[in-house]
């Protein structure tokens, strides 16, 4: 079975659609999709992930900022967790642009040593801080927008015109910390978790820094929620979501064949993670590269346990690559004069081939590009098939209990040091 859209393809190769569940699943899907439907168009606060004019709106509002922090800086710390650093690492380094002269250094980790060798990096009179929280209380992003105040104010130099922060304006320890040096605050979204903030301000405001060409990008996400108004259950996310579910597995590895797949595939794997792993439900995600994975992996996978469905990621047109030609000499045997696109795509290739000769379920989505366009439309997608996939477990997609426990236990470990 194949699924056709403007920005990408989708094979569904070795899935057993002949059972008594799947018509099931078909009818459980299409009851699902008008109440999302619903809670897109009347505005329901959680369901704003999907709109795209509040994304337009965002990216406008924003774009002053992003102008003056290229026209003042040199380097940029994004500080933030989970999703707040996921969806703009992944409009950077998965979409095709032409870059800005900002660098851009991602801080989401409480490691020392990281931030040693990245402070090594930067001249800090150069530099501009944004910190992102939603709630204003995440303890790593707190922890780490303290120690990076501290480190200037040793450099001696001036915070506010410097610090910029997506938050709660109305509360929060974030807003609290900005207002006392008076930097910039930008307004978060409300009651729009991190992982889904792939079409707001803390996507847009970064990705207008690097150069990713934003209109384009959200030109790719209306492209798929025109194309769910129009064909609701028989949309490519809907259709998805029956078809996997349908296999009864227990882990979906989700192999990229491009190393720009790989911060995708985190934030992939954290919507899945975070979105259905809960009530004791859900699919265990497992991010790979190709042809690394090939060399680790495959094994496993090909004649381990039988409990996985796998998920190959890559393009069809490479426009903006240079080639890249193994010499002539003959020791090299059939390689030489091949160009490296040609073995990578040998590579993609024979894995999938292998995966379907062990007779396992492999689902294939090829992208047209590494355009804005098309970057956009399958982060849209990814969004609205985990959703959907929610909604027909009945599990509420935006919250997560256990992560608010693990915040609540940091706390209290850090409270009773003091």
């Amino acid at each position: 079975m194949i699924h056709h859209s403007e920005a990408f393809t989708i094979d569904y190769s070795n899935f057993s659609l002949n059972t008594a569940l799947y018509p099931r699943l078909v009818a459980a899907v299409a009851s699902i999709v008008p109440k999302i439907l619903e809670s897109i168009e009347d505005g329901t606060p959680a369901y704003k992930i999907f709109s795209i004019e509040h994304a337009r709106q965002q990216a406008e509002s924003c774009a002053h900022y992003a102008e003056t922090i290229k026209a003042n800086f040199s380097d940029l710390i994004v500080i933030g967790m989970g999703g707040a650093v996921l969806n703009p690492r992944t409009a950077i380094s998965l979409t095709e642009f032409v870059p800005s002269s900002v660098k851009i250094h991602f801080l989401d980790n409480t490691d020392p040593f990281f931030l040693q060798k990245l402070l090594a990096q930067i001249d800090l009179k150069n530099c501009a801080v944004l910190a992102i929280s939603n709630s204003g209380q995440t303890l790593e992003t707190l922890a780490l927008t303290g120690v990076m105040i501290n480190k200037f104010e040793q450099a001696g130099v001036r915070l506010s015109d410097r610090f910029f922060f997506i938050t709660n304006k109305q509360s929060g320890r974030l807003r609290d910390v900005a207002n006392k040096i008076d930097a910039t605050i930008i307004e978060h979204t409300s009651n729009i978790s991190g992982r889904y903030s792939t079409l707001t301000n803390v996507t847009s405001l970064i990705a207008q820094i690097a150069g990713v060409n934003m209109k384009e990008y959200l030109a790719g996400a209306e492209m798929v929620m025109k194309d769910f108004f129009d064909k609701k259950e028989n949309t490519p996310a809907a259709l998805s979501v029956s078809i996997m579910l349908n296999e009864p597995k227990s882990t979906l590895v989700n192999i990229g064949y491009l190393q720009q797949f790989d911060v995708f595939l985190e934030w992939y794997s954290q919507i899945i993670a975070e979105s259905l792993g809960k009530e004791g439900k859900g699919v265990t995600p497992i991010r790979g590269l190709g042809p690394n994975d090939q060399h680790s992996m495959l094994q496993l996978y090909l004649d381990g346990w039988k409990d996985k469905i796998y998920s190959l990621f890559y393009v069809e047109n490479w426009k903006n690559v240079q080639t890249h030609k193994a010499c002539d000499l003959a020791a090299l045997g059939g390689i030489a004069g091949r160009e490296l696109q040609e073995i990578n795509t040998a590579n993609f290739s024979a894995t999938r081939a292998a995966l379907l000769t062990r007779k396992l379920p492999v689902r294939t989505i090829t992208l047209k590009d590494l355009s804005a366009r098309s970057i956009g439309a399958l982060v849209t997608h990814s969004m609205l098939e985990i959703v959907i996939w929610s909604r027909v477990m009945h599990i509420n997609p935006f919250n997560q209990p256990g992560i608010e426990l693990i915040k609540t236990e940091s706390t209290k470990i850090i409270d009773s040091k003091k």
